[in-house]
């Protein structure tokens, strides 16, 4: 084990926020800079008028509404998708659409999008006369193309990065806040953000035409949507803005009421988990993965079925499915890294890794790259073959060890390489891995087949035969942009040697209370030496760590834990009464009653053991030496 190199953020504010001073550095740290920021009331939100195109979506789909049109939305298969999906479903039925239905692609037969063949689904089994896109639609010029070839309307809402051309697909209307010429004044909302604002203007343009007196309905209440959009905000990992902020808390004040949906309280019910004291974390460490496994190894719709659905019978079946599912992904993603190690132990790490198995599943690619990337701290893309590249690499193979004659294994040959590989991509902070993307499209063309996503994660499908060189001209596009810094085996902290008295229950609780954390707006973390008093391997397997520790020079006592760290074959490193180096969350510990502060370590350090071990294992190579 390494010891990693401990650094303290540098506060981005010098405002007085808080006379708890753990705190008031906390808030220093992400940047407020007056009190006013942290007001998470719903009057803060923005406008949504202030989105390009808001008024031209929202008149056009009110068009359909007066005509009784057909409108089929088109989604993603993410977290963020299917609440997206979920959001304009619900949200357009709330408001008075009875023709409404949805489809999603299917990973692996349609790719990711608004693409002709899922335009052709669409049109088969759903007979739209419009087409509404959530999370997806913004660089899709040929499903874009293909919608008004076969005479439907198409209305784009998405919040991924436009085209670097700068054009725009056909279409009635594009809502997206990262338009180029779009003036909103957040850029980090999130799919289902943005499939939310279209909702909350669309009512007010009813509300305005007297559209609700006009049919003899009720306003809708749309804090019935809240819990879809903070879950799909948080698990779509999109900076945590002020303005995200407001509608993660709202989702999150929603459920802790008891109101949030049917499928999310029996997720929380079957984890035995507490509904009423959710945090955003859960959204991204238990929803969300439970929820994306839909779309990783099945059809998302399955997923949406699951968030729609207002049976607790079928809820309940739906939820424990989804469970199940993703366990399943979770034993393949860990066969998945086996092969990486695998894979990086015989190779030279390089700035930009790319790893190919040809046999992977290609929803699980993204969460290895994650991996992969946390393990190695550098942009990481991981591949996989496409059914249509499998089946061409296998005809390929046949012929070869068959002995067809040198025309076909030729033309086979040729089919393999122009098939596609495809794969996901996590990147590092400083790297934007789409322009990282775009630089290689640029400077190599026919290399890349198509890409898109964000700075931090993006897709990508390559042709077969340029994979070698693909590999080469992403390490070297990296190589260009990252500095020595960005790849320290390092962790950053808000404090180190926090003051015992405030490592506190009331500290924990002020932490709680400046919920959501998440994304640019990290849930605090610290690091401090500790003497090691106790500890003791606990869990089924023995592989977590329970301790008790003190600060350096104090009396205090205070109990922690270290996930997976150990087993029955490899004991825990470290020893009582040495010193340890941590960094750790502040949680809160009850049971049966009583509250008291727990600290949650990431990490621990005990030099004095591995030095200990370090000894033994030069005694020993010097022992073999001489023998």
């Amino acid at each position: 084990m390494t010891k990693k190199s401990i650094k303290e953020r540098t506060p981005q504010s010098d405002a007085f926020l808080h006379e708890n001073p753990v705190i008031n550095r906390v808030l220093q740290n992400r940047g407020i800079k007056s009190l006013e920021e942290l007001d998470l009331d719903i009057k803060n939100l923005l406008d949504p008028f202030l989105i390009k195109d808001m008024d031209k979506a929202t008149d056009s789909l009110i068009d359909h509404l007066m005509e009784g049109t057909n409108i089929c939305i088109v989604g993603d298969f993410d977290c963020d998708g299917a609440t997206s999906t979920s959001i304009m479903a619900e949200g357009l039925k709330l408001l008075g659409f009875e023709n409404v239905s949805y489809i999603v692609p299917d990973r692996q037969k349609h790719g990711y999008g608004l693409t002709p063949s899922i335009v052709d689904l669409a049109y088969e089994t759903k007979k739209p006369d419009v087409i509404v896109t959530v999370d997806c639609g913004i660089s899709s010029f040929e499903g874009a193309d293909k919608v008004y070839e076969l005479g439907m309307e198409l209305i784009i809402t998405d919040h991924h990065l436009q085209d670097s051309s700068g054009k725009l697909p056909k279409c009635e209307a594009a809502v997206n806040i990262n338009r180029n010429d779009c003036p909103f004044p957040s850029k980090n909302l999130a799919g289902c953000g943005v499939a939310f604002y279209l909702m909350v203007a669309l009512r007010k343009k009813m509300r305005d035409y007297g559209i609700f007196q006009q049919r003899g309905m009720s306003e809708p209440n749309l804090g019935q949507l809240f819990d879809l959009v903070s879950l799909g905000t948080v698990a779509d990992v999109v900076p945590l803005d002020r303005n995200n902020r407001i509608l993660v808390k709202l989702g999150l004040d929603r459920t802790k009421r008891g109101l949030a949906r049917e499928a999310i309280n029996e997720v929380f019910k079957q984890k035995n988990k507490d509904v009423f004291k959710v945090k955003s974390s859960d959204w991204g460490f238990m929803m969300g993965p439970i929820l994306n496994s839909a779309g990783r190894l099945e059809n998302m719709t399955k997923g949406i079925e699951m968030l729609l659905d207002r049976n607790p019978g079928r809820v309940t079946d739906r939820v424990s499915e989804l469970i199940e599912l993703n366990e399943t992904r979770k034993q393949i993603g860990r066969e998945m890294e086996l092969d990486t190690e695998c894979i990086l132990d015989n190779e030279e790490v390089n700035m930009g890794v790319v790893v190919f198995q040809p046999d992977w599943h290609e929803g699980v690619v993204g969460i290895t790259a994650s991996r992969v990337k946390e393990k190695v701290n550098r942009p990481v893309i991981c591949l996989t073959e496409t059914h249509e590249a499998k089946a061409a690499r296998e005809k390929y193979e046949f012929a070869l060890e068959n002995n067809h004659d040198p025309k076909t294994i030729a033309q086979l040959k040729e089919e393999m390489d122009n098939s596609l590989i495809k794969g996901s991509a996590r990147s590092i902070p400083g790297v934007h891995v789409r322009h990282v993307m775009d630089h290689i499209n640029t400077e190599n063309p026919g290399m890349i087949a198509k890409f898109g996503g964000h700075a931090m994660a993006a897709g990508i499908s390559i042709p077969y035969n340029q994979f070698e060189a693909f590999k080469k001209a992403f390490d070297k596009a990296c190589e260009e942009v990252i500095e020595p810094y960005m790849i320290e085996d390092s962790v950053v902290v808000d404090i180190h040697n926090v003051d015992p008295a405030y490592i506190s229950l009331e500290t924990a609780e002020l932490i709680n209370s400046f919920e959501p954390w998440g994304q640019k707006f990290e849930s605090p973390v610290f690091s401090g030496q500790f003497v090691v008093r106790e500890f003791k391997p606990i869990g089924k397997e023995q592989n977590h760590l329970k301790l008790v520790v003190s600060p350096i020079g104090s009396d205090h006592r205070y109990e922690a834990l270290l996930w997976n760290c150990c087993s029955p074959s490899e004991p825990p490193r470290v020893q009582v009464n040495h010193v340890i180096d941590s960094v750790y969350t502040l949680d809160i510990n009850e049971w049966q009653g009583f509250r008291r502060v727990q600290l949650m370590f990431n990490y621990m350090y005990d030099e004095e053991y591995e030095l200990n071990l370090q000894r033994e294992a030069n005694i020993s190579k010097s022992s073999e030496m001489v023998i």
